[in-house]
């Protein structure tokens, strides 16, 4: 089973077993004291239902506590209070969050052993969830930033973008969420960074924006070293659409790399663009079994019924890594007198020495996600 994980392991959290009460005055003492375990535990668990003059005090003590010295842990507490004043629905703690950027005061985790990781066990895994990037999973205060700014504070933004490289994809993914349209060509300035998280949020960020000005850096992406960087842009052209980001990707479509074709053309296939199916159904018949498997997988991701006996045959396919994708596809095409064919390419498969990529250990995950797609389509 997938699962994403963000893993927070305190050692004064784990010894710390009471919990404290949500009275505003035990509050204010326990960050005066600068307590930091208490301070912790007593932030975490104020409610969102609160009195409108309670809820007042509390905002106001937990924006003071921001740029508290706190002894330890500061950039952890301070990724908890803002995360609070978000679910409070405090914009006004907005300038703070950008204080504490341009002063750099600690906004990062320093007591946790902080990750996110995602553990694929089926094709879907992969070439869905796995794609899909989450630029706020390890930092609270640029979460809560990203949630509660608002246009008037793009200037300031793209400002400290442009001096904190650290936080750099962050700040350029929040402008391109409430930035003018103007700031799509400020975004796309960092398409060409050296650093794939930024080159990420840049695809991200322009998809967020929306204006055709970002296409020519969206075109330079999709060719990116970086498989998740190609799937953003592609998803980012989706979301601008229009005859500028078509004939780029119908350029794409003659590029020597046949991943970019690939990809290039479900996204031309996505925006009903016939091209990008037959491309599509060309290159899963192409002699490189990574690149057959791809394209069959796209034909299913567009559920295009019509190549159908396309994937039904890469069941067969000499190559297990094609048959695992192939059953991922006809989850999205096949019905359920497929099932049969899907079970007994899974009994053949496994037998078979699957040395591309991860196919042996996608191959049950896949199965079982295709046959309960299957059985989800209502024939």
């Amino acid at each position: 089973m997938a699962y994403r994980c963000a893993i927070f392991i305190f050692s004064f959290f784990l010894s710390t077993q009471s919990v404290y009460g949500y009275d505003v005055d035990d509050l204010k003492k326990i960050i005066e004291k600068g307590e930091v375990e208490k301070a912790w535990t007593s932030i975490s668990n104020i409610p969102k239902d609160l009195e409108e003059n309670d809820k007042m005090k509390i905002i106001d003590l937990l924006r003071d506590a921001l740029f508290r010295e706190w002894s330890r842990c500061a950039g952890d507490l301070r990724q908890v209070i803002a995360s609070k004043l978000s679910s409070l629905n405090a914009k006004e703690a907005v300038p703070d969050f950008l204080e504490l950027i341009k002063k750099e005061m600690s906004i990062d985790h320093e007591c946790a052993q902080c990750g996110c990781c995602f553990v694929g066990w089926s094709v879907k895994d992969e070439l869905e969830v796995a794609m899909e990037p989450d630029f706020f999973c390890e930092n609270g205060l640029l979460a809560a930033l990203f949630d509660m700014a608002t246009f008037s504070y793009s200037k300031e933004i793209s400002e400290l973008a442009v001096r904190h490289e650290r936080h750099r994809p962050q700040l350029l993914v929040t402008l391109g969420k409430i930035g003018h349209p103007r700031y799509a060509h400020f975004i796309s300035k960092f398409a060409g960074s050296e650093d794939p998280q930024t080159r990420q949020a840049v695809a991200h960020g322009l998809g967020l924006i929306k204006q055709p000005s970002g296409v020519r850096a969206l075109g330079m992406l999709l060719e990116d070293n970086q498989a998740d960087i190609r799937w953003t842009a592609s998803k980012s052209f989706l979301e601008i659409g229009g005859e500028e980001a078509l004939e780029v990707l119908k350029l794409k479509l003659m590029q020597s790399d046949k991943n970019i074709q690939a990809l290039a053309a479900r996204t031309l296939a996505k925006m009903d663009v016939n091209e990008g199916r037959l491309k599509l159904r060309e290159l899963a018949k192409d002699a490189d079994s990574k690149v057959r498997g791809i394209a069959i997988a796209y034909l299913g991701q567009i559920a295009d019924k019509d190549s159908k006996d396309i994937i039904s045959k890469g069941l067969d396919d000499e190559s297990g890594l094609v048959r695992v994708y192939s059953i991922y596809a006809l989850g999205y095409v096949g019905n359920s007198s497929d099932i049969p064919a899907i079970k007994e390419c899974l009994a053949e498969t496994k037998e078979m020495n699957l040395s591309e990529g991860r196919g042996l250990e996608l191959l049950d995950g896949t199965v079982d996600d295709a046959i309960k797609q299957i059985e989800s389509i209502k024939e």
